[in-house]
């Protein structure tokens, strides 16, 4: 039973953050803005981590004036207005393989730097552990998000990596 509601909790984390990057990918296709999604610096603020590539602290969704910009709270406008803010996620590790912000621009596509795709992997992550687990028991998921932004999710085969 507790393998069971770990494997719950890992697949309604992955579809939390993949609804997520849904909403900023649409919201830009529909305002014709830049839209952002970043880690938070500190759980339960509205500050992103510009260098983290972590989202177990949670993350925001909101929209820019320009490409992979730090949500900046205090300058916060029209045009820069928040649209979502995940909270953190105990026993969860949500990694990226791209540290920092990610836009999505008016048509839908990803605008990374230096990067042709982005991944992000949630497993579950075990009390006193900084890292997730990926077991055949708790398989991790992982979201590939295409340049052209689309969004396809798969498994982790057992013993894979969760980073």
């Amino acid at each position: 039973m507790r393998d069971f509601m770990r494997r719950s909790r890992v697949v309604t984390e992955s579809n939390n953050i993949q609804a997520d990057l849904q909403l900023a990918r649409g919201q830009a296709a529909v305002s014709r803005n830049l839209v952002s999604i970043c880690p938070l610096a500190t759980a339960g603020t509205n500050a992103c981590d510009a260098a983290a590539a972590n989202y177990n602290l949670g993350w925001l969704v909101y929209t820019a004036t320009t490409a992979n910009a730090v949500y900046n709270s205090a300058a916060s406008t029209a045009a820069s207005d928040l649209q979502h803010v995940a909270g953190s996620i105990k026993n969860m590790s949500i990694h990226a393989s791209v540290a920092g912000v990610l836009t999505f621009n008016a048509r839908g596509e990803l605008l990374i730097n230096g990067a042709e795709d982005v991944t992000f992997t949630t497993c579950y992550m075990p009390d006193g552990s900084d890292a997730g687990t990926n077991t055949a028991a708790v398989p991790g998921i992982v979201l590939d998000i295409t340049a052209s932004g689309r969004i396809a999710s798969s498994t982790l085969e057992a013993g894979a990596a969760c980073d």
